[in-house]
């Protein structure tokens, strides 16, 4: 998902009684958190990313062993570690 909406998620969880985190922390781990998926993919024997930004999910990225298997239409938002992996085979 973008990074602003894990932040609106985060603000629409407060207003409902939910816990709250500094904005600052859901950015900082917003960025920290694609180079680790990105090298935890590399190990896997298949992965699948999924858009979950709206009611009904998407696939955005299928992997296997490691290699990007799935459609060069990423979405805008898509973080830059998983773009450096998502190169098409026949590239």
């Amino acid at each position: 998902i973008p990074e602003d909406l894990a932040v609106h998620r985060v603000a629409s969880r407060v207003k409902k009684g939910g816990h709250s985190v500094p904005e600052a922390k859901i950015r900082g781990r917003y960025q920290r958190l694609w180079s680790l998926v990105s090298q935890a993919i590399t190990l896997c024997d298949s992965a699948t990313l999924y858009n979950n930004s709206r009611s009904k999910m998407t696939i955005v990225g299928r992997f296997a062993d490691g290699v990007y298997t799935g459609d060069a239409t990423l979405p805008s938002w898509f973080p830059q570690p998983l773009r450096e992996i998502a190169i098409l085979p026949d590239q």
